[in-house]
C-alpha cells in the first residue's frame, strides 16, 4: 500500500460526502488498479503510461525484423546468433496525458437524500484521480479562469485532495460544465478528459466532446444518475419542481407512466452510449446506489478507464 493511504481522513460522527467514502480497504482496492489509455499516439509527454509509440526509452516490448534505416544499436545480437536473422528490439514509450476531470455541478446534480449525484460524481473523480496519481499522472478538476478546483499528483496528499472535493460537494461552484469543456478545447494540448454528468444538457455538452475527440483528446463519460431516476419506486400524485428553472408541474405516477418513463430513460441512455461509441469515448453508467467497492472492482474496468495491475 502506498504511503498516501496513511493520510486517510479520520472517522467522524457525520462522514464528509466524499472523503468519508474512502476507507482503507477502498484505497487498497484502488492501488490494485492502473489507468488504461485507449489512444496515446499523439502525446509526447513523458510519464508513466504506455503508448504504441516506438522509442529507445524505458521498457522492452517485442522484436521485429530489421529494415533499412533502423538504428543498428537496436539490433539484438543474441537473437541474431540464435536465429541467424537480424532482429530489432522494440521499446514502448512511456507517456502521460494530464487527466482533466470535469464534474457537472449544475443544479440537477445536487439532488438526492443520502447521496447526491454531485457527491457520487466527486467520489468517482476522487477514485480516478488517485489511480492516476499512482500512474504518475496529474489529475485535476478544472475551474473558472483555468484555475483548478482541486488537483492531485503522486507527491501530494490524497487527504487534502479529498477534502477539496468535500468542499465542492457542500458548496457547488457556479460555472457550467460546457464552459469548462470549451476552455479545454481552446487549450488544445494532448489530454485525457473525463466528464462526470447526469447528461441532461447533452445538446451543449456533446459538441465539445466531439471536438475534443476529433483533436486527439482521450475522452470518457461517467453518466451519473440517482438510483430513483434509474428505477423509480414511487406512485401517486406529486408536485414536481424543476431543479434547473424552478418550474412546478403536477403529475400522476402510476404503472403506465412508470413504463413510459422507463422507455424514455432507455432511449436517453442509448443516445449517450451511441454518441460515445461514435466518437471513440469511454462510457460508464454510475448510480448513486453503486458502492465504491463496486465502482473499483467492476465499473471503472468495464468502462475502459482502468485495468488491474499485474498481480493485483
Amino acid at each position: 500500500m502506498s504511503d498516501q493511504s496513511s493520510a486517510l481522513p479520520a472517522d467522524t460522527d457525520a462522514p464528509a460526502p466524499v472523503s468519508g467514502a474512502f476507507s482503507a480497504s477502498l484505497i487498497a482496492s484502488l492501488e490494485r488498479l492502473r489507468l488504461k489509455p485507449r489512444s496515446l499516439a499523439g502525446s509526447r509527454v513523458q510519464g508513466g503510461r504506455r503508448s504504441q509509440l516506438r522509442g529507445r526509452s524505458l521498457e522492452f516490448s517485442d522484436f521485429r525484423n530489421y529494415a533499412a534505416g533502423d538504428d543498428p544499436r537496436d539490433i539484438d545480437w543474441n537473437a541474431v546468433a540464435r536465429l541467424d536473422t537480424l532482429l530489432i528490439r522494440v521499446f514502448q514509450a512511456e507517456v502521460s496525458l494530464p487527466m482533466k476531470l470535469v464534474v457537472d455541478a449544475s443544479p440537477s446534480m445536487d439532488w438526492g437524500r443520502t447521496t447526491t449525484k454531485l457527491a457520487q460524481a466527486l467520489r468517482a473523480a476522487g477514485a480516478l484521480a488517485y489511480v492516476a496519481s499512482l500512474s504518475d499522472t496529474r489529475a485535476m478538476l478544472p475551474g473558472e479562469g483555468g484555475k483548478p478546483l482541486a488537483n492531485l499528483q503522486r507527491s501530494t496528499s490524497i487527504k487534502r485532495f479529498l477534502q477539496e472535493l468535500d468542499g465542492i460537494a457542500i458548496s457547488p461552484p457556479k460555472h457550467r460544465a460546457e464552459d469548462l469543456l470549451a476552455r479545454l478545447v481552446k487549450e488544445g494540448a494532448s489530454q485525457s478528459v473525463v466528464l462526470l454528468t447526469d447528461g441532461y444538457e447533452a445538446e451543449t455538452l456533446l459538441p465539445h466532446l466531439r471536438t475534443l475527440a476529433s483533436r486527439g483528446a482521450e475522452v470518457s463519460v461517467v453518466h451519473v444518475l440517482h438510483e430513483e431516476e434509474i428505477a423509480p419506486s414511487i406512485q401517486g400524485e406529486y408536485l414536481l419542481t424543476g431543479a434547473e428553472d424552478g418550474a412546478t408541474v403536477r403529475v400522476s405516477i402510476n404503472e403506465q407512466s412508470l413504463a413510459d418513463y422507463k422507455a424514455r430513460l432507455n432511449r436517453f441512455l442509448a443516445s449517450w452510449r451511441r454518441e460515445c461509441t461514435r466518437i471513440g469515448a469511454g462510457y460508464a453508467l454510475l448510480s448513486t446506489g453503486t458502492t465504491m467497492q463496486a465502482l473499483c472492482s467492476s465499473l471503472l474496468l468495464e468502462a475502459g478507464l482502468a485495468a488491474r495491475r499485474r498481480g493485483g
